[in-house]
């Protein structure tokens, strides 16, 4: 198998399938906002991706992830 064909969003830390799982979301980034000027009104959306589709940003590390939750969960108790 081909490095490319390993690099798919369904193989990513970031992304979160829909159901059925051909489709899911990117959670690289923060989600966009919308402004939406015939209805007024504004909305918070994640990048909705096919399962096979990859980027640059693609990483299976899950290190980085862990790190991530990590630094969040300290994050929240020096808050609470």
């Amino acid at each position: 198998m081909s490095r490319i064909a390993c690099l798919r969003c369904d193989r990513c830390i970031y992304w979160v399938a829909d159901t059925p799982a051909t489709t899911g979301h990117c959670h690289r980034y923060p989600p966009l906002v919308y402004y939406n000027t015939h209805g007024q009104v504004a909305a918070q959306k994640v990048l909705t991706v096919d399962h096979r589709h990859w980027c640059g940003e693609w990483s299976d590390d899950d290190a980085r992830f862990d790190d991530l939750v990590a630094r969040c969960m300290k994050r929240s108790a020096r808050a609470g």
